[in-house]
């Protein structure tokens, strides 16, 4: 089966046609400028854990239109390579993303501390 409609050369040559709207640029100044009126309000709930050398942490705050984000902090007691802590969060708005491990939208701190080696990104969103 083939993966590609164009041999690689052609590929690395194509450049697709642009779609932005006029006011793409206005459009993100502006998004970012309201984000940055918004104060987050960021609260940090332990998290019952039981692996040592971690403590995990719930982490929510508010974001645009009074969205309420959603995640984990996990801070290492013990310097891991480089990393000594990362937030995982998870984009779910209204449905249950991949991240999850439940059909209620739930995620546990479980998934996220055996793969800490890479950053990884996933918010709830609650309006």
């Amino acid at each position: 089966m083939q993966l590609f409609d164009l041999p690689l050369e052609e590929l690395k040559k194509y450049k697709p046609k642009k779609t932005a709207r006029p006011d793409f640029s206005d459009f993100w100044k502006k998004s970012l400028e309201e984000l940055r009126q918004v104060e987050a309000k960021p609260i940090l709930e332990p998290y019952d854990y039981p692996v040592k050398g971690v403590k995990v942490y719930r982490l929510t705050y508010q974001s645009f239109g009074h969205s309420k984000i959603e995640g984990f902090f996990m801070l290492y007691l013990i310097k891991l390579a480089r990393i000594s802590s990362f937030v995982f969060m998870a984009i779910m708005p209204a449905m249950t993303a991949a991240f999850t491990t439940s059909s209620t939208g739930r995620s546990t701190a479980m998934p996220h501390l055996v793969c800490s080696s890479a950053v990884k990104a996933a918010v709830k969103i609650r309006q």
